[in-house]
């Protein structure tokens, strides 16, 4: 892995770009569920 970066605004934007994502594209669930099921 690269440097090491901070989670907490990771997620933050991880989340915001998901419900963009899933909003625009919902067949992308399949690929973004278990990935935000953790956090």
């Amino acid at each position: 892995m690269e440097k090491p970066k901070p989670v907490r605004g990771r997620a933050r934007i991880r989340k915001l770009y998901n419900k963009r994502f899933l909003a625009v594209n919902p067949d992308a669930k399949r690929k973004v569920g278990p990935n935000s099921q953790s956090q």
